[in-house]
């Protein structure tokens, strides 16, 4: 179960409104006067075949397969602020799933998170947050929300459908915006929805786990006369009469208005091992679909147009001489003749959708950004940036050194411009070389550490380690390698650097490297210390070594999940977090315990005082501590962060995709 709250541009009051044929919430629901009760609806239709009899129960809620539904604990619609904002890239950084328009200035796109941003001719912005926030005892905070198709019959009707996933389950909604506010019309507990489309403001479809249709008054199941219900990525509505599936179910799916049909082929069509993720028609008789293969229906049968060798993701034209189709790293185009890849560099993942309103007005998402089509060239609208950020450090914003992915990088006004991509200055990279730690000593020496990992051959790969040591003052670079993989590296001064990686411990006493040993064998994750006598790493299966500026010795640490960052105040108050939300704290004599109920990693600790400590990992997930306890703070974004960074007023985030995020709570 969830709540749901929207940060929001229109003038928002929370509603819940809907209802679905043959199903009525009980007499144990409740609602506020302001608040009217969503409809929780299981399909009906064949439920012995389709759904065990037995119902699922949940703490203080139970879904039966049938109704009436014992529901005591129902969302709410409420307005709250974000924790954090984004500070790159503008207008946000989350993975985008889709997009559409009622004109060439006025279309909408939705993110991962539940942010939808709107687009009015000139400039993309955000115009709407949905948060998830959770009910105790009900969903785990591993659970996260996605948008993943929107649709409307004018601006003040539309409606966003997605889904809720939950450490392997999942569950459905579909939100509707009408007279200035948004409410949540259906909640599915046995699967997201993942597509919308629509002929008119009365006549709506759905689809997920099954298929729904509104009729302008409720929504109702529709039943597929078989055992199992149809089931699909997308759906498009080419006419009351005429709705067309795309199927995970690798059949072609078409319903006439009566009874759903398989699509009639001809020839030696292959689509029955085809995953088919997308579907679009100029008519009727003209329907694309996309995914494993590219299949034209005609209206009569359908022919295989071809396999292509990755599998694309969303498909949408504006003639059938005018067809564009996305997938990884790709668009393609069909002129009625054939289908060719289209040129462009700035394609970052696959694209997941497309949408347009000419042939020279066409939209795409991919990753976190937005593609425009001008009928020449496609071009980027909104920021991007292809580096994940893996560690950052600098005294000031003005003087920051950063490892990304691809490499290591200076910059002196990131964090004041629009655009991080412009405002970082290369130090250094090699092809195959991936960073993972930086460390400044406070002489101007930069500290990095990577990984070259290459096939010489497909039987034989070159593999390893690699220290980097930037001069700032002198511009100068010195290179050490190491056998094994190195993952941290941290020291006291220029003459005392600690770097670890796979079972191995390097240290540098300002002349020469020498191999410590670590007594382990374990993949050691991060170094960190309060003085040369006093350091300590963590790694996998629970790992922490200690330096006493003899010897390491191994620690207890109580828990056998992989701890991958390790960082303190003082020998009396160091933290340690790690895998599937697992925090340690070392109080000077003893660690402690605490887990997290999620099941994403933690890749980072960072505080200013004792009493405001920050971990963040996985999803998005950042947490604070205010010197009792831990709490989750509320993220616009599902992205993966990897470091903290701080100055005397702000607090920034970094993480995949380029993303920075500042602490405005």
């Amino acid at each position: 179960m969830f709540i749901i709250s929207v940060v929001c541009l229109f003038a928002l009051t929370g509603c819940f409104k809907g209802n679905v044929s043959n199903s009525t919430p009980s007499s144990n629901t409740t609602s506020s006067p302001a608040t009217q009760t969503p409809v929780y609806h299981v399909p009906t239709a064949t439920t012995a075949d389709i759904y065990p009899p037995e119902p699922i129960v949940y703490p203080d809620v139970t879904y039966r397969a049938s109704p009436p539904y014992d529901v005591r604990q129902v969302p709410q619609l409420f307005l709250k602020d974000y924790d954090w904002q984004w500070q790159y890239p503008q207008p946000q950084g989350d993975f985008l799933h889709c997009i559409w328009g009622l004109a060439a200035d006025d279309i909408y796109a939705a993110a991962g998170t539940g942010t939808i941003l709107h687009y009015d001719g000139n400039e993309w912005k955000v115009l709407t947050e949905l948060k998830v926030d959770l009910i105790p005892d009900l969903m785990s905070e591993s659970a996260y929300f996605s948008i993943y198709d929107i649709w409307g019959s004018s601006a003040s009707n539309i409606y966003a459908v997605g889904g809720i996933s939950d450490m392997g389950d999942s569950s459905g909604f579909i939100l509707h915006y009408e007279s200035s506010q948004w409410s949540l019309e259906l909640y599915e507990p046995l699967g997201n929805f993942y597509s919308i489309s629509g002929n008119s403001a009365s006549d709506i479809f759905v689809i997920g786990y099954g298929v729904y249709h509104y009729d302008g008054s409720r929504w109702s199941y529709m039943d597929s006369g078989a055992k199992f219900p149809v089931s699909g990525w997308e759906v498009w509505a080419a006419s009351p009469s005429q709705l067309f599936v795309a199927s995970n179910t690798h059949n072609l799916m078409h319903f006439d208005g009566v009874k759903w049909n398989n699509l009639p082929t001809s020839g030696h069509i292959n689509y029955i091992n085809s995953d088919l993720r997308a579907v679009w028609g100029s008519k009727p008789d003209d329907v694309f679909f996309v995914g494993e293969s590219i299949i034209q229906y005609d209206g009569s049968t359908c022919r295989n147009m071809g396999t292509p060798n990755y599998s694309l993701q969303s498909v949408w034209g504006s003639s059938h001489n005018d067809v564009f189709a996305g997938g990884p790293h790709v668009i393609l185009h069909y002129d009625g003749n054939k289908w060719s890849s289209m040129p462009t560099d700035i394609i970052l993942g696959s694209v997941s959708d497309i949408w347009g309103t000419a042939s020279d007005n066409v939209f795409a998402v991919t990753n976190n950004t937005i593609l425009h089509y001008d009928g020449n060239a496609w071009a980027a609208m909104t920021e991007y940036d292809p580096v994940d950020y893996r560690a950052i450090c600098g005294t000031t914003s003005g003087d920051l050194y950063m490892v990304t992915s691809d490499g290591v990088y200076h910059s002196s006004s990131m964090l004041n411009v629009d655009n991080n991509r412009d405002a970082r200055q290369l130090v250094y990279r090699l092809d195959h070389l991936t960073f993972a730690d930086i460390w400044e000593s406070a002489s101007s020496e930069i500290w990095a550490v990577g990984n070259y990992f290459y096939y010489v051959i497909p039987e034989e790969v070159d593999r390893f380690g690699l220290i980097v040591r930037y001069d700032a003052s002198s511009n100068e670079t010195t290179l050490k390698r190491t056998n094994a993989s190195v993952t941290s590296v941290w020291g006291t001064s220029s003459s005392d650097v600690f770097v670890v990686g796979t079972g191995t411990i390097h240290h540098f006493d300002g002349q020469n490297w020498r191999d410590m040993n670590s007594g382990t064998e374990a993949s050691l994750r991060d170094v960190w210390g309060t003085s040369a006598t006093d350091v300590y790493a963590v790694g996998e299966d629970g790992t922490i070594l200690h330096y006493d500026g003899e010897v390491w010795r191994t620690i207890s640490s109580g828990t056998g999940e992989q701890l991958n960052s390790v960082w303190g105040f003082s020998n009396h108050d160091i933290w340690a977090v790690g895998n599937r939300g697992t925090i340690l704290h070392y109080d000077g004599s003893v660690w402690s315990a605490t887990k997290l109920p999620i099941f994403w990693e933690l890749n980072t600790v960072w505080g200013r005082a004792p009493d405001d400590v920050f971990a963040a990992g996985q999803y998005g997930n950042i947490w604070h501590f205010d010197g009792k306890t831990w709490t989750a703070m509320s993220v616009p974004a599902k992205v993966t962060f990897s470091s903290f960074w701080s100055d005397s007023s702000d607090v920034f985030v970094f993480g995949s995709g380029g993303s920075v995020l500042r602490l405005v709570k």
